[in-house]
């Protein structure tokens, strides 16, 4: 897996409409024990991960009101991966809220400059 797939993979879970395909990428994405924080929550679990994309999913993405992408500047360097999301409108336009930005290092994802994202994942068996 390359730096790149996981930014792309992490990105499009959040897209997901089928709730079977969501389940499955984050059970690929993070550790069972796996973590994500926000500025008032954590969630930990692949449970509780899905619940958060799903609720995020319903609320933005299903409306055809937004969707996340993946911003340019993937970036990888010895075992750690560094990217940015941000939900966009879906008409086009500039991001809404503030921008993720996460690394990985063979198992975790977090967002050093906020701490406002952080997950854990599974180690790649190779990148």
């Amino acid at each position: 897996m390359t730096e790149t797939s996981i930014a792309e993979r992490y990105t499009a879970v959040w897209n997901e409409p089928d709730p079977d395909r969501r389940r499955e990428a984050v059970a690929q994405l993070w550790a069972e024990d796996g973590s994500e924080f926000t500025d008032t929550s954590r969630y930990t679990g692949h449970g509780a991960l899905e619940a958060r994309i799903a609720g995020a999913y319903e609320q933005f993405v299903a409306p055809g009101e937004f969707v996340f992408v993946l911003e340019p500047g993937v970036v990888g360097h010895h075992g750690a991966v560094t990217f940015t999301t941000q939900m966009v409108p879906a008409a086009g336009g500039g991001p809404r809220g503030p921008a993720w930005s996460s690394c990985s290092s063979a198992r975790t994802v977090a967002s050093p400059a906020t701490t406002s994202s952080a997950a854990r994942m599974p180690a790649p068996a190779r990148w």
